[in-house]
């Protein structure tokens, strides 16, 4: 089971943000407090809707991921 502090680190890594200065980079372009996703990675607390969009879209991934754990299921036509 994969916590929403595991999965905020996980799509920041992904995006290309790694470890050293990853952090300072994703907070410049996002817009974010570097110490405000600091606690969202440590699980101080959890980033509301709005801040939720905004890891999405700047880390690209996709957000029902990033809220539940779970990836969206390809819709049959």
């Amino acid at each position: 089971f994969m916590d929403m502090k595991d999965r905020i680190r996980i799509a920041r890594l992904r995006a290309g943000y790694e470890e050293y200065g990853g952090m300072a980079r994703v907070c410049r372009d996002s817009g974010v407090n570097q110490n405000t996703w600091w606690c969202w990675e440590n699980g101080r607390y959890e980033p509301g809707a709005e801040n939720l969009a905004v890891i999405a879209e700047v880390t690209g991934c996709d957000l029902m991921w990033l809220i539940t754990g779970k990836r969206r299921k390809e819709k049959k036509e």
